[in-house]
């Protein structure tokens, strides 16, 4: 009994392991260029090191692994800047398929017939089998890890994933449609820095003595910081200098503000749209 246990263990690791595609590609960088990424379907985790490259490296899952070779990187250099894509090749071909999660076991089933449609007549079955949970689509688990230079330019634009990026020095600029931005700065910001994302919140942790002028707007949510901002316009769009000094969170009554941090410097734009923004203090254990 235990020599099958082994067995069908080790047949589980085996199987586990390939359905799942790893991906791996590196792009030489030059001081001062600039990159622009764009990315669909995928969590990116960004940080530095001190080469002048960048790396990508992650894992793929499409559709419990049936569709794993759909994900692509593209490459290329256009006037001397980098433009590197990642997205799912002929994603309209790509079948949808049901996730069930239930007792925290998670089951896949292939959409029958025309898999374009939302009026699926199968959803009442497995509505009767009491899912905890179902989604429809293409079912992906994309997370990659970005190594970048700190000496270059970067723009990122995202669709339907996650952005982390840590202790960035550069010049920066983020658009996520349908996820996150999450950004952690070690050190006072010296370039400008413009995070954006629609449908889900900017979280922002900067040192309290960086010197920034700023713009924070949220529609349909808050901007929340536990900084000592000296605001010149919000709560209406009124022109009025006030000492921000909550001592944990605060928010603005409106959804814009216009202030500086230790008299201005670098400029910090950050944009939610029906979420929040929190603006943060640096501290060791962020």
């Amino acid at each position: 009994m235990k020599a099958i246990s082994v067995v069908m263990l080790t047949f589980l690791c085996a199987y586990l392991t390939i359905a799942q595609k790893t991906v791996s590609k590196t792009v030489q960088t030059q001081s001062g260029q600039e990159v622009n990424f764009d990315f669909d379907h995928a969590n990116v985790n960004f940080t530095t090191w001190n080469k002048n490259k960048i790396s990508i490296t992650g894992t793929v899952k499409i559709n419990n692994g049936e569709n794993d070779d759909a994900f692509t990187i593209k490459v290329k250099q256009i006037d001397g800047e980098w433009n590197i894509n990642t997205f799912l090749e002929n994603e309209c071909k790509i079948p949808k398929m049901i996730q069930m999660s239930k007792d925290g076991v998670t089951t896949y089933k292939k959409m029958e017939g025309n898999n374009n449609s939302w009026n699926w007549n199968g959803w009442d079955n497995l509505n009767d089998e009491g899912y905890d949970n179902m989604s429809i689509g293409i079912i992906t688990e994309i997370n990659l890890e970005v190594k970048v230079p700190q000496n270059i330019k970067i723009n990122i634009t995202s669709h339907r994933g996650n952005v982390d990026i840590e202790n960035f020095e550069g010049e920066l600029y983020i658009k996520n449609t349908h996820g996150y931005v999450n950004a952690i700065f070690s050190k006072p910001i010296h370039k400008n820095v413009e995070l954006k994302s629609c449908h889900n919140f900017v979280d922002v942790s900067i040192p309290a003595n960086s010197q920034l002028d700023m713009v924070l707007k949220s529609s349909h949510g808050e901007i929340l910081t536990d900084l000592d901002l000296d605001i010149q316009q919000g709560n209406g769009g009124q022109n009025k200098r006030k000492k921000n000094s909550c001592q944990s969170s605060c928010s603005s009554s409106k959804n814009s503000i216009v202030a500086n941090l230790n008299g201005g410097g670098s400029k910090l734009k950050l944009k939610s749209s029906h979420n929040n923004i929190y603006l943060r203090e640096y501290k060791m254990n962020n």
